[in-house]
């Protein structure tokens, strides 16, 4: 493909000529040969280089052959698959919205929580697809087959679907507000829990009994004989974090919540973890704030110290407090007062490449600091990976090294560690890490330009720092998807012998987690604090923890090896007794902010290790003062 770009001028070819027929044949050829991650790769790569989409399409994918083809988690919006013969493909969490597919076959395909909004689906069959929590929304599936298709909570809101054929099809809870199903063939179809309000569903075969079964069918237009007087459920805004690997058992879990609560509806959103906290609050603010949310540790009491978190003292009984763990539970608390229910903890770790310390005649994980620096440069010399360590610079990311040097955040009493002799110790040890070329060099911390987590998945970094809620998405990538047992997890290498900052053995991981907290402003305190209880309830946690590896904050959940007996979890376990308490104060959040620029330039050589931690204690001081 380099060759017909430079070469041969393949971006100024013209329609229907060789060359492009070329591109195409080759370009087809390659993804049924690729597995998905390097099929997402070429994608990526035809999509940068504008040769695929809507638009001037110089390399035609319409009417291919990708049956079985494994195209899950890729971007293929807006690109042009009319005709396609996609039977039987996995595109489970695709991107296909604006794409035409117009007379393409996807019949039987895995469509689970693919994005399809504005896509183009006329004459298309969809015969038995899993099309599950799909977003269809504003889509075109006029005159589609959708025969036995899966639309269990799918996302139809004003999808056009006149004429389609959806007979025996599932739409448990499934949205299908103002959708146009006029002439659509719908008898047999399962409808409980749907939503149909404002939909037109003139002509179509509906029969009273299926129209009894639905959730709510307000302003819906029907044909003559039938009613429908169903009121509209209650609609909950929740706002998650989880990352994209982890989010299918959190899907399930909210579908799992609206079957047994079929008059509480919610509306999920996936939010940024870095850039939810500030959304929130600017939410609040203007009084459109989502009912709940997935909330950091670290975030609950300034929100509930700024009116933003509703107080839940008297929801929550005695017996169930007493289940959840100490730790975790005691972040939820402020002034006495409980604003939230934990979801899960966690803590940092060394996370390290098996084989490739193996390979470079390393047997066992680090044990201390010198250990790990001298393993990390024979990884390096030996060349099994390119980098021994790799970090993205953030502070929770370096705290373990001035935990293990003597230093920290804040003691017991509020006093300032974050720019004593361990600390600044610690710090200089990272740097000497990054002078050996033991680390990326050349890299902008300040803007946050890496990331060592798709550099240990690609076996480019053989150890980083990492938690359980990292451990799906390493364990779903091509490097470790078929050899999980390549995944070593460990402590944080300890002090050594002879520091005099710090005794031998001293180490530290900062602790974090999870919460769900309730939005002050909500119009409906009952129902969201039964969704929280849900999502918080032990069988959940224990179904986030199985599917996601992470740590469940509930005690129950520990009993009779329920989850514990799962190896990462176990190994995670080992860890826990080292696990530092984050400061549980209104300004914890805060201080996270005014340590990551610091400690960002003291590593991108702008600012000096001393003068970049004594930066970090001023600002410090000044939050602390603050009524």
């Amino acid at each position: 493909m380099g060759d017909l770009l430079l070469n041969r001028e393949l971006t100024k070819s013209t329609p229907g000529s060789e060359i492009r027929q070329l591109a195409r044949v080759q370009t087809l050829t390659v993804l049924r040969s690729l597995d998905a991650d390097r099929n997402r790769t070429v994608l990526r790569f035809l999509k940068d280089a504008h040769l695929i989409g809507m638009q001037d399409t110089v390399v035609n994918l319409s009417h291919a052959d990708l049956d079985g083809a494994d195209l899950s988690r890729t971007d293929l919006s807006g690109i042009n698959l009319n005709g396609t013969d996609l039977s039987g493909a996995h595109l489970t969490r695709a991107d296909l919205s604006g794409a035409s597919l117009y007379a393409a076959n996807l019949s039987g395909a895995d469509l689970s929580n693919a994005q399809l909004s504005d896509a183009q689906l006329t004459d298309a069959t969809l015969g038995r697809a899993d099309l599950d929590n799909a977003h269809l929304n504003s889509a075109a599936l006029t005159d589609a087959f959708l025969g036995n298709a899966s639309l269990n909570g799918a996302f139809l809101t004003g999808t056009r679907l006149n004429g389609a054929i959806l007979t025996g099809s599932r739409l448990h809870s499934a949205s299908l507000s103002g959708a146009q199903l006029n002439g659509a063939k719908v008898y047999g179809t399962q409808l409980s829990g749907a939503d149909i309000s404002d939909a037109d569903l003139i002509a179509t075969d509906l029969t009273q009994k299926q129209l009894d079964s639905v959730s709510s069918c307000t302003y819906a237009i029907l044909s003559r004989g039938l009613t429908c007087d169903r009121q509209p459920p209650i609609t909950l805004t929740y706002w998650y974090t989880e990352s994209s690997a982890e989010v299918p058992v959190i899907r399930n879990l909210i579908h799992r919540f609206e079957q047994s609560h079929p008059k509480i509806h919610i509306t999920a959103i996936n939010k940024n973890f870095f850039q939810t906290k500030a959304a929130f609050v600017n939410a609040a603010q203007v009084g459109e704030p989502p009912d709940a949310l997935r909330s950091d540790v670290s975030w609950v009491s300034q929100l509930a110290s700024q009116g933003y978190l509703l107080n839940i003292d008297s929801r929550i009984s005695r017996s169930d407090l007493a289940d959840y763990l100490r730790v975790p539970l005691s972040y939820d608390y402020y002034n006495g007062h409980i604003y939230g229910l934990p979801q899960v903890t966690d803590f940092l770790s060394l996370l390290y490449n098996k084989a490739e310390l193996k390979e470079a005649g390393i047997a066992s994980p680090p044990s201390t600091m010198l250990n790990f620096e001298a393993d990390a440069m024979k990884v390096v010399h030996d060349r099994r990976a390119r980098y021994g360590f790799e970090t993205d610079g953030t502070s929770f990311n370096l705290l373990p090294f001035l935990y293990a040097f003597g230093g920290g955040m804040l003691d017991q009493r509020g006093n300032i560690l974050v720019n004593n002799a361990g600390s600044l110790q610690g710090l200089n040890f990272l740097l000497k890490l990054q002078d050996s070329g033991v680390m990326p060099s050349n890299v902008n911390f300040t803007t946050g330009a890496i990331s060592p987590i798709a550099d240990f998945m690609s076996g480019k970094a053989a150890m980083i720092f990492g938690g359980p809620y990292n451990i799906s998405e390493i364990l779903d990538s091509s490097s470790f998807r078929h050899n999980p047992g390549k995944l070593g997890i460990a402590g944080i290498p300890a002090c050594p012998a002879g520091m005099p900052t710090c005794h031998a053995g001293q180490t530290g991981s900062p602790a974090g987690g999870q919460s769900y907290v309730i939005s002050a402003g909500t119009a409906h305190p009952i129902e969201a604090y039964k969704f929280i209880s849900f999502m918080s309830s032990r069988s959940s946690q224990t179904a986030i923890a199985e599917a996601n590896h992470t740590l469940p904050t509930r005690k129950s959940a520990y009993r009779n090896n329920q989850v514990s007996s799962e190896r990462f979890i176990s190994e995670f376990l080992h860890i826990e007794p080292t696990a530092v308490t984050q400061p549980n104060i209104p300004q914890a959040a805060d201080l996270f902010d005014a340590f990551d620029p610091n400690t960002a330039a003291a590593l991108d050589g702008v600012e000096s290790p001393a003068a970049a931690l004594n930066a970090v204690a001023d600002a410090w001081r000044q939050l602390l003062t603050r009524s």
